[in-house]
């Protein structure tokens, strides 16, 4: 990440999403660990 260099407009950044694979395969009773896995896991797909 600090080799990052700076694009044309000065900007830099890098985006680093942790999750599990409860984000694609959710368990029995753990509805909210899943619903926020998934949630980590799509939150930078339109990007």
């Amino acid at each position: 990440m600090s080799d990052n260099q700076p694009k044309s407009q000065g900007q830099c950044g890098v985006i680093v999403n942790t999750g599990s694979i409860a984000a694609y395969e959710g368990h029995v009773g753990q509805v909210a660990n899943a619903e926020s896995k998934g949630a980590i896991a799509s939150m930078t797909l339109p990007l």
